[in-house]
C-alpha cells in the first residue's frame, strides 16, 4: 500500500532534549496547495458562490482551473476533540494533540495526520492536498519528522558536454524519424514519464511505484513481454547476464509481484522493505544505461530491435471494447 514510501524516518530533537514517554504529543503539518484552506490565491478546482472568479484555461498544458482571488475564503479556523485527540487547523496548518505511551504510538500518531488524514481529506478536497512538513513537541521537547536519509545523483557535466547531448539527441531524433519502428519511440516515452514522476512528488518516492511501472514497460516495449526474451536481446546489447538479473530483471519481478501493476495491503518487515527500495532505487539508472546502449548500437548499425507487434487489437480486446461502448452509451 506504502511500500515504496515507508521510508525509515526519524524525530530529529531541536535544541537539545530527549523524548520522554508517556506524555503529551501535538503535531503540526502544513499542507500544501494553501489555496483551498483560506491562504493565498491561485488556481484551485472549486467555485466560491457569490465570490467573482474566473475560469482559466491553459491550452499548452491542457489543465483548467477556477482563479480563486485573495480573501475569497477567510483562512479556515476549526477546533474539535475526536475520541482522545484535540484537533485544530488554521488555514493550511493542522495541530493534533494527544497522549502517547511510547515512540512507536508517536509514530502511529504521525502516520494517521501524515497519511490518514491527508487521504481522507483528498477525497471531498479535489485539489489534492499534500504535507510541505511535519514538526511537533513531546511535553517541552521540539522535535522535526524527518527522512534519515536523502536520495537522487547528480552527473558531472560541462557547457560543451551540455552542447554536445542537444546535438546528439537532435541528430538521433532526425534518424529516428524516418523509422517505423515504434518499440524505441514507446520506451523513450515510458522512461520520460517514469522520470518526470520521480522528478515532480514532493520527496522522491511519492510517485516511485508508478515511475516503476513506467520503467518496467521500457523493457517491454523495446524487447517484448517474454522474459527469455528480454535476456537474449539484453546480452545482444552488451549486457552480462550479472547485470541483467541484478539490475533490470528485478524491476520486472517487483512490478508484477510487489505493490506497483497489482494492489499489495501486506505489511513487509524493515528488510523486506530494505530489498525492495534498493531495486527501486537502481531502476532509473538501469534504463537509462540501458536505452543509451540501444540508441548506440541502433545507429551503429550493430544492432536491430525486434520488429514491432502487430498493432491491431486483439479481437479478445475488440470485444471488451464494444461492451465498455455499450455500457456508457446505456448511461449517457
Amino acid at each position: 500500500m506504502l511500500t515504496y514510501q515507508l521510508r525509515e524516518r526519524i524525530f530529529n530533537v531541536v535544541g537539545g532534549g530527549q523524548l520522554e514517554f508517556p506524555n503529551t504529543a501535538e503535531i503540526e503539518i502544513s499542507l500544501q496547495p494553501g489555496v483551498p484552506f483560506g491562504v493565498g490565491a491561485g488556481l484551485a478546482r472549486h467555485a466560491i458562490p457569490g465570490v467573482a472568479t474566473t475560469a482559466r484555461a491553459n491550452f499548452a498544458t491542457g489543465r483548467i482551473g477556477i482563479e480563486i482571488p485573495a480573501g475569497a475564503l477567510q483562512p479556515l479556523k476549526i477546533a474539535m476533540d475526536v475520541g482522545d485527540t484535540h484537533f485544530e487547523m488554521n488555514g493550511n496548518v493542522v495541530h493534533v494533540t494527544a497522549l502517547v505511551s511510547d515512540l512507536q504510538d508517536l509514530t502511529d500518531l504521525m502516520g494517521a495526520v501524515y497519511f490518514g488524514f491527508v487521504g481522507v481529506l483528498n477525497v471531498y478536497y479535489p485539489d489534492a492536498p499534500s504535507p510541505e512538513y511535519a514538526v511537533g513537541r513531546i511535553g517541552q521537547t521540539r522535535f522535526r519528522w524527518e527522512y534519515a536519509q536523502p536520495a537522487g545523483g547528480v552527473i558531472v557535466t560541462s557547457q560543451e558536454n551540455q552542447e554536445e547531448t542537444v546535438r546528439q539527441s537532435w541528430s538521433t531524433v532526425v534518424l529516428f524519424a524516418g523509422q517505423s519502428n515504434r518499440r524505441l519511440i514507446a520506451a523513450l516515452q515510458y522512461f520520460h514519464i517514469g522520470c518526470r514522476l520521480l522528478t515532480v512528488g514532493r520527496t522522491p518516492w511519492e510517485f516511485l511505484s508508478e515511475a516503476l511501472l513506467n520503467l518496467a514497460k521500457v523493457i517491454d516495449s523495446l524487447f517484448g513481454p517474454s522474459r527469455e526474451c528480454q535476456r537474449a536481446e539484453l546480452r545482444k546489447v552488451g549486457f552480462s547476464d550479472q547485470e541483467i538479473e541484478s539490475k533490470l530483471i528485478p524491476i520486472m519481478v517487483v512490478r508484477n509481484e510487489f505493490d506497483v501493476a497489482h494492489v499489495s495491503l501486506a505489511s513487509l518487515s524493515s528488510d523486506q522493505l530494505a530489498l525492495l527500495h534498493d531495486v527501486a532505487a537502481s531502476a532509473e539508472a538501469g534504463c537509462r544505461d540501458l536505452l543509451k546502449r540501444v540508441i548506440a548500437k541502433v545507429k551503429e548499425a550493430t544492432y536491430a530491435l525486434p520488429p514491432d507487434p502487430d498493432l491491431r487489437l486483439e479481437k479478445k480486446k475488440l470485444k471488451v471494447l464494444g461492451r465498455l461502448m455499450a455500457t456508457r452509451s446505456k448511461s449517457q
